[in-house]
This record gives C-alpha cells, structure tokens and sequence, in this order.
C-alpha cells in the first residue's frame, strides 16, 4: 500500500506510555524517530515518564510531550487531541495501550468493577480512534493493545477478559470501516510481560511457576518485545498490508 504522509517526523499518541508496556512502547517509537505523546492520568507518571524518556538521547527531549489524559473521558481525549495538533500538526500514529486489571472470582465481581474495566480498557480505545482519525491520514496506523486474555479466558478475570475480547472485535470493526481512509488498524496481544501490573504474579513463586508452567519458552517477557511488534506495526513499508490483524507476543502460551 502506498502511503502519502507529509514531510517530516511523524506523530504518535501512546496511552499508558509512561509506565510498563506503554512505556517500552513509546522508547520504541522514539528509536524510530518519531515524536511521541504520551499521557497518564496520574500527573506524577506523566512527569517520570517523560524523564525516562527524555533521557534516551538521539534528540529525545524534544520528541516527547506529557499530558494529562483520562482515556474513558472523551473530553480528555479532545484536549489532548488538540494539545499535539496544536504542537505538532499532525497525528499518525495511535498506540492505544492504557488499560486496569480487576482480578476477582466473577461473583465477587461489581457492576462498579465491570463499569470501571470497560471504560478503560474498551471505551478508551474506542474514545482515541473517535478523536483521533479525523486528524489521521492516508498511511496513518492504530495499534490497540489486548491481551491473551482477549483469546482465552483465565479465572478470575471476568471484566478484563470481557473488555479485551471486545477490543479484539473493535480492532477487526475498525480496520473494516478505516480502511478507506487508508488507515490500518491492528492489535496486539501480550502474555506475561513483567511490568508493575503483574507485580504481585512475579513475585509470588507458586504464581509465577504457575503461569511460566504454560508459557513453552518459560519465561516471561518485557515491555521491549511489545515495543518492537508495535513499531513493526505503526511502520507502513514494514506492514503496510497488515490490518485487521491479531499480533500474539506471550513466548507461545496460546499455542
């Protein structure tokens, strides 16, 4: 697919990616020489994030901007929006990422902890592709971040399950009804990525056994490894034929 993008380095907008996964994402992004917006709703992530990003060298501090965003709120998401039009002009990249963890027996599970996992993980995706496409272009990309637990269910994890699958479902929508705009839209699902939101599993040797007992390489993986498949995927002449995609990175545990 050809792309047509306009001069200059290009824009992406990482949810989350100042911590864990998003974090990995975003140094990636960053080595290709993109400039990259990430955001947290936590304004204390945002700062040690850029910090962290800023840091790389290769002309980072310049590429990096910190906002606050919560992602289930769409007038976060238009402020942001215009922050980085604003500051930069343009939008081609979409990383999709932010997401919380709910870990309960499904009858303990509340309508508060559904609501909450649903707006985060699913309609924050939702809410980024609805603000962001209209500054997108002909070449641009949207990489949503799953999980296998958008491919097999695990106990315990009812309302993370559920939003991730869905995700898997919004992706496929969107690459259908995008793809006239030449946009690609594709998604990623990780295994067992050793971030803070796994913590208590990694620490926990009966946990951690458990889970690398089903992973085939026996171990866990890092930020990088979904750093490097999302960079591969927002790359149109590496995958400028890939939409609609499901990009698994969890060391063959859904084999």
């Amino acid at each position: 697919m050809e792309t047509k993008i306009a001069r200059g380095a290009r824009v992406a907008i990482v949810t989350g990616g100042t911590r864990g996964i998003g974090l990995g994402i975003s140094k990636e992004l960053l080595g290709r020489g993109y400039k990259v917006a990430v955001c947290s709703r936590d304004p204390k992530e945002v700062a040690s994030g850029v910090k962290v990003l800023r840091r790389l060298g290769r002309g980072a501090s310049a590429r990096v901007f910190g906002v606050l965003c919560d992602v289930s709120v769409a007038e976060d998401w238009a402020k942001m929006v215009r922050e980085v039009v604003c500051k930069w002009g343009r939008i081609d990249v979409l990383v999709n990422n932010a997401g919380i963890l709910v870990q309960k027996p499904l009858m303990d599970t509340t309508w508060e902890d559904m609501e909450k996992v649903l707006h985060v993980n699913l309609l924050g995706a939702f809410l980024g592709m609805k603000a962001c496409v209209p500054h997108m272009r002909d070449g641009s990309a949207i990489v949503n971040v799953a999980s296998v637990a958008g491919l097999k269910a695990f106990a315990a994890l009812s309302a993370y399950c559920s939003a991730k699958f869905a995700l898997v479902g919004l992706t496929k929508v969107a690459a259908l009804d995008l793809a006239a705009k030449g946009i690609r839209v594709n998604v990623v699902c990780p295994g067992l990525i050793d971030t803070p939101m796994v913590a208590d599993i990694m620490k926990n040797k009966a946990a951690r056994e458990g889970f690398l007992s089903m992973i085939p390489l026996r171990c866990a993986g890092v930020p990088e490894d979904i750093g490097a498949m999302v960079g591969f995927l927002a790359d149109g002449k590496a995958s400028g034929y890939c939409t609609g995609g499901v990009y698994v990175v969890d060391g063959g545990m859904t084999v």
